[in-house]
């Protein structure tokens, strides 16, 4: 992400919110609140468990995660899950969860932005 220098665990916590913000089932939640919610469960799983795969399904469960699809989500996700660090990264998430969301969030809009200015680049050309 430009702008902000992330530390590798930082990285790591970012890139499994990520995840699970990917796979989010979204027709369960009040979009208008949705990132507060989501920082809120972020927070809450890391404070209830213990190793990551735990904070992993506790997390999909609050949140209606799907699996990813992607294999390249599915791979980071397994890497992140089999990595190690497990206290040293849930507690990561409990002390610095805004940060961490924070990151998603910036990712998501620039991810919407891009589509954005792709759909209307493909919408120029068609004129």
């Amino acid at each position: 992400m430009d702008g902000v220098d992330l530390t590798p665990l930082q990285q790591r916590a970012a890139d499994l919110a990520e995840i699970a913000w990917r796979n989010v089932d979204f027709d369960r939640w009040d979009r208008r609140k949705v990132w507060e919610q989501f920082t809120d469960r972020v927070r809450l799983a890391a404070t209830t468990t213990s190793t990551l795969p735990r904070y992993w399904t506790v997390l999909s469960a609050a949140m209606g995660v799907y699996d990813p699809q992607h294999p390249e989500a599915r791979a980071r996700l397994a890497s992140i899950l089999t990595g190690g660090d497990d206290r040293a990264l849930l507690r990561l998430m409990r002390e610095e969860t805004e940060l961490v969301v924070l990151v998603v969030r910036l990712r998501s809009e620039g991810r919407a932005e891009e589509r954005k200015r792709r759909e209307a680049g493909e919408q120029a050309a068609l004129i």
